[in-house]
């Protein structure tokens, strides 16, 4: 005889009290099992006697519900609901969507050229090749955004902003060992609370709430190359296995598309 359990569902931030349900039910089912056992042989049997197979059975379906719950929770860490971004550009719209954009969305950044090395043209083909489907808001600031060198007063070498090197080095980390992390080119960013993306904003900067189907948990602490190759390497891959620093700032990369669902403030 085939034994239904009914449990009622209550959403991926109560599958603790979801699995307490089924562990009830099992456990009820079991009575019911030892209750028909002692009816038929006079006996009383003590709970979770069923046949070996029965209490597997019931076993495996405990963890593999618990299992999933866990898994849909993870995919959606504190739902989508609760994701807080900062629109640095402008182009955030309450009841739209953030994707990606095979152009530059933002004018005023064209492709470098040097003459006798590359043209713009060059570049751009570059970029697409790199990424195909295109670059986020986030992408394209970091990709096309210009950094002189600096030439301190008392050296001849020359140094570029670390900022732009961090996304870079990163990048090529993520596809060398990490490629189906999503790339922060192409991604777009929040925090989990209110309070950190205030605290993160510049002034005249809103702050919306969104949510993705898709996002992963970084902390942002690691985005920094240090002062040897081995800090930097070691940072890239902390970053990306999702691994905390000492002071961890935990940062939410959301994949597009990105609904933008209400402005806070």
């Amino acid at each position: 005889m085939v034994h239904r359990i009914r449990i009622r569902r209550q959403g991926p931030h109560n599958r603790d009290c979801w699995c307490c349900q089924l562990r009830m039910a099992l456990r009820h089912r079991n009575h019911r099992i030892g209750d028909r056992a002692q009816q038929r042989k006079g006996v009383r049997l003590p709970l979770f006697t069923a046949p070996l197979e029965k209490r597997h059975d019931g076993l495996l379906m405990l963890l593999l519900l618990c299992a999933l719950g866990t898994t849909h929770a993870s995919a959606k860490a504190g739902g989508p609901d609760m994701f807080y971004s900062v629109d640095r550009s402008g182009l955030y719209q309450t009841g739209g969507t953030l994707d990606l954009w095979q152009q530059d969305p933002v004018l005023g950044r064209p492709f470098w050229r040097l003459p006798d090395w590359f043209e713009a043209g060059d570049l751009r083909a570059h970029v697409a090749e790199l990424f195909p489907d295109g670059l986020s808001l986030h992408g394209w600031q970091y990709m096309v955004e210009r950094h002189d060198f600096i030439r301190p007063t008392n050296s001849d070498a020359l140094f570029v902003n670390h900022n732009m090197v961090v996304e870079l080095v990163f990048e090529y980390v993520r596809r060398a060992v990490f490629p189906s992390r999503r790339s922060r080119f192409q991604s777009f960013f929040a925090w989990e609370s209110l309070e950190m993306a205030r605290a993160f904003r510049k002034e005249g900067q809103a702050l919306y709430r969104v949510g993705s189907s898709s996002i992963f948990r970084a902390d942002q602490s690691w985005l920094t190359l240090g002062v040897q190759n081995a800090i930097a390497s070691l940072s890239a891959h902390r970053y990306w296995s999702g691994a905390p620093s000492g002071t961890p700032r935990w940062e939410i990369l959301l994949a597009p598309p990105v609904r933008v669902m209400e402005r806070i403030d």
